[in-house]
Formats: C-alpha cells, structure tokens, sequence
C-alpha cells in the first residue's frame, strides 16, 4: 500500500519488524487478498503495549505452490507480577502469588539476605516434593561455591544421598547442613525463635493473571429469548449465583442483595399490555 503512515512500522512484505512496539488499535501486518483483490490491514486488538518477538513464515515445506502460507507473528507484553498471579517451582510446587510485603518488613538473615518468595511449609509433607527442597540446598551450594550441579536422575543411593552431598558442601561454606537459617524480624529486629529453611530455587511464571480472568458486571448484554445476562466474559457476562449461593443469602436475611441479584441485574424487564 502508499500509504505513508505505515512507513518504518511495516517491512516490504507486509510484517512488522521484529522489536518494533505496537500499540493498541495499531495495524501491525498486511497482506494481499485474491478474493477482494486489494491489500488489507490488520490491527492489534489488545488494550495492552506489545513488543514484536519473532516473525516467522509457516508453510508446506516440500510443496511450496499448492500450500497457503501462513505468517506468524509472535507478540511479548510486560506485565509486573500482582496478587493472584500464577508461579510454580520446577517440582510442580504451584500457587498463587497471595501478599505482597516491603522488603523492610520481611525476615532477613545474619547476612542481610532478604527472601524473594515466603513459601508455606505446609505445602511440602502431603505433596511430598522432596526434589524442591534438595534443589533449594544445591542452588545455595552453587552459589556459594560457583559450582554448576548435575540434576541427572538415580546420581545417588541410600548410602550417599543428595542431603549429605549437598549438607557437607553447606557446612564447608559455613552455612547450616540441613539448609536452615536464623533470620530476624524485619519487623522489630529481634531472632526469629524458628529456624527458617532459605536457598535458591528456580521459579517460572505460568499464563494464568489476574488480569486476564477479572469479571465484574453490573447490567449489560441479555439474551434475546430469556432476557437474562449472557454467559463468558469476553461478552460481557454476568457471574451465575445459582441455587447454593440463593440458599446463602437467604440464611445470611440478605432479602434486597437477593432481589438485585435476580430481578434488577438479571432479567428484569419492561413490557407494554393492553
């Protein structure tokens, strides 16, 4: 196409540049179609800044002619972490991210190390995830003494577990064996009666955010034949208070929220009679 807006946005074959910063309601590709015989635009639908990560062309390898081919685009979007975000450690450990704290409120070590993540122990006995706990002794241990570890399976035996590897390489470091820590409220300053279990371990992200699940509706959208709100949340839909939630509101003697919930938010309607 002439036109000279999409200039520097688009390369000569239609695709974004990869890097290139694309914002919402941006065309970001354009292309050819046969049927309408004219070059048509696409544009970025998200509400969020996206970076272009890769551009890559998919197609039929060996028969090139015959096959449609296919462009894709893959698009990076920046988010900082907020509560109800998803993580997992590689043992499978997941869960949400549930408080944020200060760093100046967090326990802190003889060394002045402040933990990044507080993990509850009473995720690890029925879960039994053993190997997050040995990875937490082996990371400490690279760190301290610049070692990269082998995390090969079957690598040690009764006779000479991975505890007692990794505990002795703790203890030449001069950390605890076992891994644990005395640490200090960051509140007041004073030891923590409790030894607190502190290492490195490798954490990832997972796609689940709270910032693509939130739902919140007042009135909006009904159905055509039944008048009450439509279902999911990329149209706009109400959340079902079905018959358990209705017993809850009657035993709590909510009668109004009751009334609101099905009536004024549903399907409340208005009709002419004659």
């Amino acid at each position: 196409t002439n036109r000279e807006d999409l200039i520097g946005k688009l390369d000569k074959d239609g695709l974004p540049f990869v890097g290139s910063r694309i914002a919402p309601d941006d065309f970001y590709y354009s292309y050819y179609d046969p049927i309408m015989q004219a070059y048509s635009l696409g544009k970025f639908t998200g509400k969020e800044e996206a970076f272009v990560d890769a551009v890559r062309l998919c197609g039929d390898f060996y028969d090139d002619k015959s096959s449609v081919r296919k462009a894709c685009v893959i698009l990076r979007i920046s988010r900082n972490p907020s509560v109800g975000d998803k993580f997992a450690s590689r043992a499978g450990q997941k869960g949400i991210f549930s408080l944020a704290y200060k760093p100046e409120d967090l326990p802190f070590t003889e060394s002045g190390l402040v933990p990044d993540i507080v993990f509850n122990p009473h995720g690890f006995p029925s879960r039994m995830t053993i190997a997050m706990m040995i990875e937490c002794m082996a990371g400490k241990t690279a760190s301290i003494h610049g070692l990269v570890h082998d995390a090969s399976p079957f690598q040690y035996d009764e006779d000479k577990t991975a505890i007692d590897y990794f505990g002795e390489l703790l203890q030449a470091g001069g950390y605890n064996y076992y891994g644990d820590e005395i640490m200090y409220s960051g509140v007041d300053g004073t030891e923590m009666p409790a030894s607190i279990f502190f290492g490195v371990v490798h954490y990832q992200r997972l796609r689940h955010m709270v910032s693509d699940k939130w739902q919140v509706r007042n009135t909006g959208p009904v159905d055509i034949l039944t008048r009450q709100p439509l279902k999911g949340r990329k149209r706009g839909g109400g959340g079902r208070v079905g018959e358990m939630e209705r017993d809850a509101l009657i035993s709590h003697g909510a009668p109004f929220l009751l009334q609101d919930r099905f009536t004024d938010c549903s399907d409340k309607s208005t009709a002419f009679l004659c």
